[in-house]
C-alpha cells in the first residue's frame, strides 16, 4: 500500500465526509474510496503513459473530459439539469502518480462510477482488445443501477451507445488507472453466465433492451462526439495551492447501497485564493477543472 495515497484519501474524507475517519478511524483505501462516493466524491488514481509523463495537465484534462462527458450524458437522460455541476481536481504523489477526484451534485452517478466504471477501466485498459458486447453490458449495468430501465426504448439505446463510446475513450486515455475501488457486484462472471445476445440482424422489435442486451458499437477514432465538443476545449485555470478548507459537516448523505486484477474553481470573488500550508511529496500547484453548465 502507498502511504502517501492513503494520507491523501484521508484528507479528502476529512474535507468532505469527516465522519468516515473520525476518532482516528482509518478504513483501508479501497473501502474509504468507495465510501467517499457515497458522499459525492469520486477518487481515481493512476499514472501517465510514458509519452505523456512530462505533461500531467494534459493527461488529467483528457481523463476529466471523458468522465465528465459520461456524467453529463447520464444527467441529461435521467436527472434534473440542476444536478449537472461537477468539479475535478488532481494531485501528484509518489513522484509521478496522480490522484484525481471529482465532486458532483448527482450522488447516484458518482456511486455507479466508483462501483462499476472506474474498476472496469482499471481492469481493462491493459487488455489488447475488449469486445463491444462487454462494454455495452457495462453500460447496461450502470443504467440498470440508475433505474433507467423505464426509459423509452429509442432513448435508452441512444444513451447506451453513446455511453459505450465514452467508455471506449476512457479505455484509451493516457492516464493508466490503477485499481482503487472494487465492483459493487460481480461483473465479469455475470457476463460469462448470461445467455448469448441475439443476432444483430433480427428485427428491432424482437431485440431485448435491458441488462446485457445486444447492440452494435462502432467508433471512428476521428469521430468528434457532439457531447465532447465543449469539454475538449476546457481551459486550465490559474491553480490554487490547496484543496478547499475542512468543513464541519458534509452537505450530502448517502442515498443507496472482488475487484479484478491506478476545474474551474468557484469564482474567486466567492471563495478567494487560498495559500498552501502543505508540505511533503505532494506537488503543488493543483490544477482543476469545473463545469460551467448548471
Amino acid at each position: 500500500m502507498n502511504a502517501e495515497l492513503e494520507r491523501l484519501l484521508v484528507e479528502l474524507a476529512q474535507q468532505h465526509a469527516p465522519q468516515l475517519v473520525e476518532n482516528g478511524h482509518k478504513p483501508n483505501r479501497q473501502t474509504l474510496a468507495r465510501e467517499l462516493a457515497n458522499h459525492s466524491i469520486l477518487a481515481i488514481t493512476g499514472y501517465p503513459e510514458a509519452h505523456y509523463a512530462k505533461d500531467p495537465p494534459k493527461v488529467v484534462g483528457l481523463c476529466v473530459n471523458y468522465y465528465k462527458a459520461l456524467y453529463h450524458l447520464l444527467i441529461d437522460a435521467l436527472f434534473p439539469p440542476a444536478l449537472k455541476k461537477i468539479e475535478a481536481y488532481y494531485q501528484v504523489y509518489d513522484q509521478s502518480k496522480l490522484l484525481v477526484h471529482f465532486k458532483a451534485e448527482a450522488r447516484p452517478v458518482i456511486q455507479v462510477f466508483a462501483g462499476y466504471v472506474s474498476p472496469y477501466v482499471a481492469e481493462r485498459q491493459a487488455a489488447k482488445s475488449v469486445s463491444d458486447y462487454e462494454i455495452l453490458a457495462l453500460v447496461d449495468v450502470v443504467l440498470h443501477n440508475l433505474d433507467a430501465d423505464d426509459l423509452e426504448q429509442t432513448r435508452y439505446e441512444e444513451v447506451r451507445l453513446q455511453g459505450a463510446k465514452i467508455v471506449k475513450r476512457l479505455l484509451g486515455m493516457p492516464l493508466r488507472q490503477q485499481p482503487l475501488t472494487a465492483f459493487d457486484t460481480p461483473f465479469f462472471s455475470k457476463i460469462e453466465q448470461a445467455p448469448p445476445p441475439l443476432p444483430p440482424d433480427l428485427p428491432e422489435a424482437s431485440q431485448h433492451v435491458g441488462p446485457f442486451s445486444n447492440g452494435t458499437l462502432t467508433l471512428d477514432p476521428t469521430e468528434e462526439l457532439s457531447f465532447l465538443q465543449d469539454l475538449d476545449s476546457a481551459v486550465l485555470h490559474e491553480p490554487e495551492e490547496k484543496l478547499p478548507p475542512l468543513r464541519d459537516h458534509d452537505e450530502h448523505t448517502p442515498e443507496t447501497g472482488k475487484q479484478p486484477s491506478t476545474a474551474k474553481q468557484p469564482a474567486q470573488s466567492k471563495q478567494g485564493k487560498k495559500k498552501s500550508g502543505r508540505t511533503g511529496q505532494l506537488r503543488s500547484p493543483l490544477p482543476y477543472w469545473d463545469d460551467d453548465s448548471e
